[in-house]
């Protein structure tokens, strides 16, 4: 029992790992795509983000989320998993491809709602307000999608983990406040979005979800991971 409960205890170790890193890494992707798509299009001069926005969205928005996805419960059928082999690689093909994938729809939905904006002569902080906000809500589309590789977010185990739960409350707040509270709004140089926008901004977030679920539902299997 004691030999079986220590490989529970390292098999969840490392499936959080895991969780921990899909979710960061599919994030950097989306940073750089959105950067470098920015610069190629010239929206927003090419500086999509400022280095406050940046900040505030690492230790704000982001670090709650994956503090929670890195102490999360044992999945699900866990023990069930066959052994990992030693020699295989941590982000193989298939993961990258996700990984990839939700990073640059991230980037595209982001840039897509700021070019929008800057063609109607909108101002640069609405601008990148617009995209401040929904590139933060795919990440918080991301801690639910990239949890599970196996599993679609439409099931009762998404939601079982109150950590996570309040972390992406915590997160949401965070994205919220610095379009609303004065000071912030200054320091952040960011401008207030009606609720119709607010709309507007979480239905195009979700797209990250959709295409994320999409290659889940087409390329991974329920129970086929190994650890």
């Amino acid at each position: 029992a004691t030999i079986v409960k220590a490989v529970e205890l390292g098999r969840t170790i490392y499936d959080n790992l895991l969780k921990y890193i899909r979710f960061q890494l599919a994030q950097l992707v989306g940073f750089i795509v959105t950067f470098l798509g920015s610069a190629l299009l010239n929206i927003a001069g090419g500086i999509p983000f400022l280095p406050g926005q940046i900040l505030w969205i690492n230790f704000l928005v982001d670090a709650p989320p994956g503090a929670a996805l890195g102490m999360d419960k044992p999945s699900a059928g866990l023990m069930a998993r066959k052994p990992r082999p030693a020699s295989a690689s941590i982000i193989d093909r298939k993961l990258a491809v996700w990984l990839g994938l939700g990073g640059i729809t991230m980037a595209v939905v982001t840039l897509g709602i700021m070019a929008y904006a800057q063609s109607r002569g909108d101002s640069l902080e609405l601008v990148r307000t617009l995209g401040y906000v929904t590139f933060s809500l795919t990440h918080i589309y991301a801690a639910l999608s990239y949890r599970f590789p196996e599993r679609s977010i439409f099931s009762m185990e998404t939601f079982n983990n109150a950590r996570l739960n309040w972390s992406l409350l915590f997160a949401f707040v965070a994205i919220l406040l610095p379009t609303e509270i004065g000071f912030l709004q200054r320091g952040m140089q960011l401008v207030s979005l009606d609720f119709e926008t607010w709309l507007l901004c979480a239905a195009l977030a979700s797209v990250m979800l959709w295409v994320s679920e999409g290659f889940k539902l087409i390329f991974y299997r329920r129970g086929s991971d190994t650890e």
